[in-house]
């Protein structure tokens, strides 16, 4: 209960930062390997991707969390 009603701080407050840049050479990455590699290679680096980006969201509501509890304290 309480880390959903922080979990909606957080989306409630969370601005996301401009990576256009940083976007762009991901993108153009993922077309270089796609072109690349054979259709299960495709869907082995794609599960990566997935599973990278949920760490990442779940590190930042985490840090969100963790900074949140330490002010309130």
């Amino acid at each position: 209960m309480e880390n959903k009603l922080l979990k909606e701080l957080y989306d409630c407050f969370y601005i996301r930062p401009e990576l256009d840049e940083q976007e762009n050479e991901v993108e153009k990455c993922h077309k270089a390997l796609i072109a690349a590699l054979e259709k299960p290679e495709r869907r082995l680096v794609l599960r990566i991707i997935d599973a990278q980006n949920l760490m990442i969201e779940q590190r930042s509501v985490d840090g969100f969390i963790c900074g949140f509890r330490l002010a309130w304290e």
